[in-house]
């Protein structure tokens, strides 16, 4: 077969250019070497302080959410009768369910004025506040004179007390780890700037 059919002919349309012209063009990438199995970096390759921070929000959360459950309990069974501290239990509970939600929810910058914040931190602080208001609280309660004149002895109720205590000072220090790796982060990022 001959190159050119017929001598008043075109030649024929190439589908795609030849390699020697899209070479240069050509991305090549190079393939990572496979990790072998139990590597931390896991099956995305990436195992950075992003991952943590998040599974940091995701257990604070869940320790905000456990105190409140267990105020509403509370609340529900006989606390509601005491006129100050009930509507404060109530409360607590409802904004232990606000404060995890917005835990959980997308990263987003907020512009109060001429600071600039993530969502994130600024919701970190709050769940502190509220953890540490929680635990002042019942630090409150255990003294002599009481808060609201109300006062408990001990870890009373039972189990109840130890388990929004301990629940509360577990958000406290994950809240604020998550916190200082936040601030960790924006120095290095002000650092390469």
């Amino acid at each position: 077969m001959r190159p050119f059919p017929t001598p008043g002919a075109k030649p024929p349309l190439r589908p795609r250019p030849a390699l020697p012209l899209v070479r240069p063009f050509l991305v090549h990438r190079r393939r990572p070497a496979p990790r072998p199995r139990g590597h931390p970096a896991g099956a995305s390759g990436r195992a950075g302080p992003g991952r943590a921070r998040r599974a940091l929000q995701y257990v604070a959360a869940a320790a905000i959410v456990v105190g409140g459950y267990v105020h509403l309990c509370l609340y529900r069974h006989g606390f509601r009768a005491i006129p100050t501290v009930g509507t404060g239990f109530l409360l607590q509970a409802i904004t232990s369910v606000a404060i995890a939600g917005a835990l959980i929810a997308r990263d987003r910058v907020v512009h109060l004025g001429r600071v600039v914040v993530r969502s994130s931190f600024a919701v970190g602080l709050v769940g502190v506040g509220l953890s540490l208001g929680t635990v002042g609280a019942f630090a409150l309660s255990q003294t002599p004179m009481g808060i609201f004149n109300f006062r408990e002895r001990g870890l009373e109720p039972a189990p109840q007390a130890l388990v929004a205590l301990v629940a509360e000072l577990v958000a406290v220090a994950l809240l604020t780890t998550m916190l200082l790796l936040d601030s960790r982060a924006a120095d290095v990022q002000l650092i390469r700037k």
